[in-house]
């Protein structure tokens, strides 16, 4: 999920001063500061640079191969573009540690890549054997399956007959994420259904995913305000991936509450009904006659989906409190999607009900510095998944107002 660097100059150092019953330290100060010696040697450095240079040729290598057989190679192909690209980059830095470290970020990404479309490989000598030719389309979504099975320990099941699982797509967007992110034991099954309306879903250490057919389709993100034109099938595996990384590391969990992640806040209908009270009596210009927990009883019923005349509450009264309930209550069921459409803020706040039963609130002033789309507002879980989604798929840092604690878990992370 990146830190947020300091600018680095040079600067007045305050005077120190002492435990309590001592008089500060004070001596006197040159004001010439003296560079840092560079902890990492230039053998070093070499060496690393080495590294990096051969772990890049063996990925160009592999992917030159791949591409022989008739393999789709335009992931491999970005990857060595992108790594080939910072890795000019870390060697422009004057700072010899930084430099170090840079390269070594390089290295690590460069050899998962060469593991990656060795994988690959492997499974197309294992699934070819003795044939001879480039392999067919159904022994290319073995060869993929087998590679995925693998490197990732991860066990998939399609139903027969079902061609359009687009397992070259999967194994792509696996390797557009850390090792870490996808080899690891929250993340163990890949199943798919037969059915075109059915997106994709985690729970269980599981991802399903639906049929999306051709998987042509596209729909549209945003990074602080940039549109980002996104294929469904692939953001949609990456978000599934994001869900079981924060799975495997309670991210949200523990920084939901923060501004720059939603400023989330589990709620139920009671808690929401508390809120929502002394905000209709105000907005409705409701009377003293009526009590709170008369309004307290429409807001409950209301959230659970029914708004009707009580018998013995007079038609003026009524008349006042419907619409509240109707705009206020209704549309944040989740049966009506409310994330879909504009947010319902009441007391500075939107509360809304994720999942039947499962009720949440966020802080509406982030939506204008971490927002993605409209579907992140679902709740804290659905939040991460798709800053996660199209960060990794745009190759774009997150907005800017995410959080450093989720920020470091988003391409260019650390």
């Amino acid at each position: 999920m990146l830190g947020m660097d300091l600018p680095v100059g040079g600067h007045e150092e305050p005077e120190a001063e002492g435990h309590e019953g001592e008089a500060p330290m004070r001596g006197k100060r040159s004001g010439k500061h003296t560079a840092k010696a560079p902890t990492v040697t230039a053998e070093q450095l070499a060496a690393r640079d080495t590294k990096v240079d051969e772990a890049l040729k063996a990925l160009q290598a592999e992917a030159a191969s791949l591409k022989k057989l008739g393999f789709d190679t335009a992931q491999m192909d970005g990857k060595f573009a992108e790594l080939t690209k910072r890795r000019a980059a870390a060697n422009k830095n004057k700072d010899d540690d930084k430099k170090y470290e840079a390269l070594g970020a390089v290295e690590k990404e460069a050899t998962e890549a060469v593991e990656h479309s060795q994988s690959l490989s492997k499974a197309t000598k294992e699934i070819m054997g003795k044939a001879t030719g480039n392999p067919n389309d159904t022994q290319k979504s073995a060869i993929y399956k087998k590679a995925l099975e693998e490197l990732y320990q991860l066990k998939i099941k399609i139903p027969p007959g079902m061609t359009t699982a687009h397992l070259d797509k999967v194994f792509d967007m696996f390797g557009e994420v850390p090792k870490e992110h996808v080899a690891q034991d929250k993340l163990k099954k890949l199943t798919y259904k037969r059915d075109p309306k059915y997106g994709g879903a985690y729970g269980d250490a599981e991802i399903v995913m639906g049929d999306f057919g051709k998987a042509k389709g596209e729909e549209d993100y945003e990074i602080d305000g940039e549109v980002i034109p996104a294929n469904s099938f692939n953001v949609t595996t990456l978000h599934e991936i994001g869900h079981s990384i924060d799975d495997k590391k309670n991210i949200m969990k523990t920084n939901m509450g923060k501004a720059g992640c939603g400023g989330w806040v589990s709620e139920t209908e009671a808690t929401v009904a508390d809120i929502y009270v002394p905000e209709l009596r105000k907005a409705a210009g409701i009377a003293d006659t009526i009590t709170d927990e008369q309004l307290q009883g429409f807001v409950m019923n209301a959230l659970n989906g029914t708004v009707k005349k009580p018998k013995s509450l007079a038609k003026a009264d009524w008349d006042k409190i419907e619409p509240w309930l109707n705009d206020n209550c209704l549309t944040i069921r989740s049966d009506a999607s409310p994330w879909d459409n504009a947010p319902v803020i009441v007391a500075g706040r939107v509360y809304q009900e994720a999942y039947s039963g499962e009720w949440w609130s966020y802080d509406p002033a982030a939506r204008g510095t971490t927002k993605v789309n409209d579907y992140q507002w679902r709740s804290p879980w659905e939040w991460f998944a798709e800053v996660y989604a199209i960060s990794w798929l745009a190759k774009k840092k997150p907005p800017s107002g995410v959080d450093a604690s989720v920020a470091e878990y988003m391409w260019k992370g650390k």
